[in-house]
C-alpha cells in the first residue's frame, strides 16, 4: 500500500515571509524649561533672555541637560579662586544625570560681565535683578539645557572683576608673588590672563 506523505491533493507552499518588525521608537526628550547658550552668553526661559557670564576657556562650563535640585535665597560659597567665603543670593543648584553639579546665581562682583565676558570657573552668573526673577521662575525638577562653548575673552581685557591671586599681563596679583589656582601645584604653569571669581559650594555656616 502506497502512502501519500504529502497530504493528498494539498499543494505544499512555503509560509509567507514574516513582515519586518519596526524597532520601537525612542521618545524624544521633553523640551527643557530653560536653555543656556554659552556662545551668546544668554539664558532663555519663558520667552525672556537673561545675559550671563559663564566659565572661561580654561574653566569651561559643563554642557548638557541639568535639573534644578536646590534653591537657596542665601548660600555660603567660596569666591575668588577658592578663597573668601561670601554670602551669595538667589542660588539655584543644578545636577546632571552623571552627577555633575553646577550653580546659577548672582554675580555681584562684576555686574558688567553678564552678556559681555566670562569670568567664572564654570558656574553661571546673572545680574541681581535677573537672578531674583529666575529664582522665582524655576522650581526643583525644572530642566536647564546648556549648549555651545564660551567665546574666548581677549587677553587684553582687564575686567573690573580681576581679583587678588590672579596674574595680570605685565605684573603679578595682589599677593605679591605667583598666582595660585585651584588644583594647581608650583610646577604647573599659570595663565597669563585674568582668572576670575570661582564658586565652590561649602556647607552653609
Amino acid at each position: 500500500m502506497a502512502l501519500n506523505l504529502t497530504g493528498g491533493d494539498r499543494e505544499d507552499r512555503p509560509s509567507p515571509a514574516a513582515s519586518p518588525t519596526a524597532p520601537p521608537s525612542t521618545p524624544s526628550p521633553a523640551a527643557p524649561d530653560a536653555t543656556v547658550d554659552l556662545s551668546r552668553r544668554m539664558l532663555t526661559v519663558a520667552g525672556r533672555d537673561l545675559p550671563i557670564s559663564s566659565g572661561s576657556v580654561r574653566y569651561p562650563t559643563a554642557t548638557g541637560r541639568m535639573m534644578v535640585v536646590t534653591k537657596d535665597s542665601v548660600r555660603t560659597l567660596s569666591l575668588f579662586a577658592g578663597k573668601d567665603l561670601q554670602k551669595v543670593a538667589w542660588v539655584i543648584g543644578l545636577r546632571a544625570a552623571d552627577g555633575t553639579t553646577n550653580f546659577v546665581g548672582t554675580l555681584t562682583s562684576d555686574e558688567k560681565a553678564p552678556g559681555n565676558y566670562d569670568v567664572t570657573t564654570g558656574w553661571i552668573g546673572l545680574r541681581r535683578a535677573d537672578a531674583v526673577w529666575l529664582y522665582k521662575q524655576l522650581e526643583p525638577g525644572a530642566v536647564i539645557e546648556i549648549r555651545g562653548a564660551a567665546t574666548p575673552t581677549p587677553a587684553t581685557d582687564l575686567s573690573p572683576s580681576a581679583t587678588e591671586g590672579t596674574v595680570l599681563p605685565g605684573g603679578t596679583g595682589g599677593t605679591g608673588g605667583a598666582a595660585t589656582y585651584p588644583g594647581r601645584t608650583a610646577d604647573t604653569p599659570t595663565p597669563s590672563v585674568p582668572t576670575e571669581p570661582s564658586v565652590v559650594a561649602v556647607p552653609a555656616g
